[in-house]
């Protein structure tokens, strides 16, 4: 993921991805498909955020699409921390107000928990 990130060219940016296609892994069996029965699961739902690298917008967009490609939502939050991207996934799980206000909110509140009755 960080040659990925960090591809100076596009054709870094192929070697690199072509290169990640070929896990160690690949030598494991594969997961079985649900038996015809099963339910259907909903569509996969991928959250995408960048930071201000400049193969970011590249990189998001090819990320977007492959996930549209398979069938998931995209939502796209835009220029957001690894920590802020974290609390979005985590809060529409929980169907909590989950943009980046609410993230610094909450980490407000938090803070005021920590240290209300610390002497000061």
């Amino acid at each position: 993921a960080e040659a990925i990130a960090n591809a100076p060219t596009h054709d870094a940016l192929r070697a690199a991805i072509e290169h990640a296609q070929t896990p160690a892994e690949a030598h494991l069996p594969q997961h079985n498909h649900p038996p015809p029965h099963a339910p259907t699961p909903p569509p996969p739902h991928v959250f995408l955020a960048r930071d201000t690298r400049p193969t970011g917008p590249a990189l998001a967009a090819a990320a977007k699409a492959g996930a549209e490609a398979i069938g998931a939502q995209v939502t796209d939050c835009g220029l957001m921390t690894t920590p802020q991207l974290h609390y979005v996934v985590y809060a529409s799980y929980r169907n909590h107000p989950c943009d980046e206000s609410d993230y610094f909110a909450r980490l407000a509140r938090g803070f005021g928990n920590m240290v209300q009755g610390v002497a000061g």
